[in-house]
């Protein structure tokens, strides 16, 4: 059985973050699948019953972009697993030499014993850098279009933008669309603007979901004055209730208290 080492640290890097998780199970997938050389006879099939999910060549290949080469019509490359596996390849050491012999099969290494479009100088990691930035930019649109949609208030969305570039990272956004989901469930009328929610940090506050008041001067107290009479929406059956009890639900079907009986 062959062992390899496994970036511990790859749970702290941005892009392995923002994956699916069952892009995330996917990706150690390839890393323990992969043969000593990066490289991955891709047959989802067997990935999808292995894993006991269902897999698209086409959505890996988008979320894992430059961390996956494809070579021939069926085999992928992964250059991070040759560097972090290996280090620099040099043909004087015994365990780099068969490596080095089936990376340069597929034309993956430069007369330099060094992985093509890998960033092993400071130009490339320049290019990396500034790919890496606009890979950022495109995640953080994509989470700040998430949350709009969950939000569901469609006013100010040009300075919430403005306000979510400022106090959104990637390392809070779970947490942020967690509160959101919560928070939204509330009476819409009471739905703090969007740009403000942000700008505030709402999502570091308790959500209080702010109900619908009910107007006592549409209900009748009985004859003793201590008891209020409504009817249930649901079988218009009358009942007495406390104030505090005629913003729940009827005593028969659980269903909403209204004022007056309702004419079928």
């Amino acid at each position: 059985m062959a062992k390899r080492f496994i970036d511990t640290d790859m749970w702290s890097k941005k892009w392995i973050r923002l994956l699916d998780p069952k892009l995330k199970l996917c990706w150690v997938y390839l890393l323990s699948r992969c043969n000593h050389a990066g490289i991955y006879e891709v047959d989802l099939e067997l990935a999808s019953f292995q894993l006991g999910l269902e897999l698209d060549e086409k959505e890996i290949l988008n979320s894992f972009n430059a961390h996956i080469k494809p070579i021939d019509n069926d085999k992928w490359f992964i250059p991070k697993f040759i560097e972090f596996q290996y280090g620099p390849l040099n043909e004087k050491v015994n365990a780099h030499r068969s490596v080095i012999n089936i990376l340069k099969k597929y034309k993956l290494l430069n007369k330099n014993q060094q992985l093509i479009n890998s960033s092993s100088t400071v130009q490339d990691k320049d290019q990396d850098k500034d790919k890496d930035i606009d890979q950022d930019k495109d995640i953080d649109k994509d989470m700040f279009e998430s949350w709009w949609k969950i939000y569901d208030l469609k006013i100010g969305k040009p300075k919430s933008i403005e306000q979510w570039k400022k106090k959104v990272t990637p390392d809070i956004y779970n947490d942020i669309m967690q509160h959101t989901l919560e928070y939204v469930k509330g009476d819409k009328k009471y739905r703090k603007h969007p740009e403000r929610y942000i700008r505030d940090k709402k999502w570091e506050d308790e959500v209080v979901i702010v109900e619908e008041q009910i107007s006592l001067q549409n209900f009748r107290l009985d004859s003793t004055g201590y008891n209020y009479i409504g009817y249930c929406e649901k079988c218009n059956v009358s009942s007495f209730y406390k104030k505090e009890h005629l913003n729940g639900d009827s005593s028969c079907c659980s269903a909403k208290i209204i004022p007056t009986r309702e004419k079928k």
